[in-house]
């Protein structure tokens, strides 16, 4: 990523944009343009920032499966850890909070894969697809999500930019597995017999 030119410049737009209430869209959009590429099994290449308003529209999809997938469950956990039964654990009391944390960025990085595959939030339901990605490459997924968690703990004050930009490799990252594994997969036989 760093051997492309003007990358810096590109990632600290993106950044900037993330620090930006509602202008933050445009930043998830170039992410998910980004991961459309990568889908396709390109090679991670910073895209340029251009159709801003296409941007837009794909940063809301963005934010939707990043709401669904990741900030809800672990407000929903962090709730949980709050009860007072639990709050008799001290600290122990936020473990219900590590599934969430831990699962949000790979859930909604599948989520997304399989989304983008016809633009449809029907394939993005497939909870049962979505799981068996993430559960058949979760231990390629895991030191990465951890550094991604503790670049973002690393570089709270400038919590946007560090999200940016530790968002940007990691997602193209879950995209590759994602990718590899269904170019892995033998065709299906049933396919084959109606191309015949």
């Amino acid at each position: 990523m760093i051997s492309q030119s003007n990358w810096g410049g590109k990632m600290l737009l993106g950044g900037l944009l993330m620090a930006i209430p509602f202008v933050h869209f445009f930043a998830l959009g170039y992410l998910y343009r980004l991961l459309e590429d990568s889908r396709r099994g390109a090679p991670l290449a910073l895209p340029d920032w251009d159709d801003w308003r296409k941007l837009f529209m794909d940063g809301l999809v963005f934010f939707l499966f990043l709401l669904f997938f990741a900030v809800v469950p672990v407000l929903l956990m962090w709730l949980v850890s709050r009860l007072p039964l639990l709050n008799l654990f001290g600290p122990l009391s936020y473990v219900p909070m590590i599934p969430a944390v831990l699962l949000g960025a790979p859930l909604t990085a599948a989520g997304l894969y399989c989304y983008q595959a016809r633009q449809s939030f029907k394939d993005a339901c497939d909870f049962r697809r979505i799981v068996d990605l993430v559960r058949t490459d979760a231990e390629a997924m895991f030191v990465p999500t951890l550094a991604l968690l503790g670049f973002l703990l690393a570089g709270a004050p400038v919590l946007p930019l560090t999200f940016f930009v530790g968002a940007v490799p990691l997602f193209w990252f879950y995209f590759v597995l994602f990718h590899q594994r269904e170019t892995r997969r033998p065709p299906r036989l049933s396919g084959l017999y109606t191309s015949l």
